[in-house]
């Protein structure tokens, strides 16, 4: 799914597109200003289906945000987190790969 850059959805819109949209396998939602609730919702209810994300210049995302849909999305191949303020993500991103690949082997 791809989405315009600038585009804004209240939350009610921005949580049925989550919820309803189960198989979906690639979200770009590069400058979209989501608020710090739509990306926590993002965090916690994004399909695990979920194969590549582009969440490039998100101002509200937070280190937290990313480790919450790293943990939760196994499938993810792709994350693009350029241009936002995480500072740990790729610490957390490492730490929770090296637990999947602990628990396969």
């Amino acid at each position: 799914m791809h989405k315009t850059r600038g585009l804004n959805l209240d939350f009610e819109s921005f949580q049925s597109i989550i919820d309803n949209c189960v198989n979906l396998k690639e979200l770009n939602l590069y400058g979209t200003n989501l608020t710090g609730l739509q990306l926590e919702y993002l965090a916690n209810n994004l399909t695990i289906e979920i194969e590549k994300l582009c969440l490039q210049s998100e101002e509200n995302l937070t280190d937290e945000h990313v480790k919450s849909l790293v943990g939760r999305c196994k499938k993810l191949t792709a994350l693009d987190l350029g241009d936002t303020k995480t500072s740990n993500s790729v610490k957390s991103i490492i730490e929770i790969f090296e637990e999947i690949f602990e628990c396969q082997t």
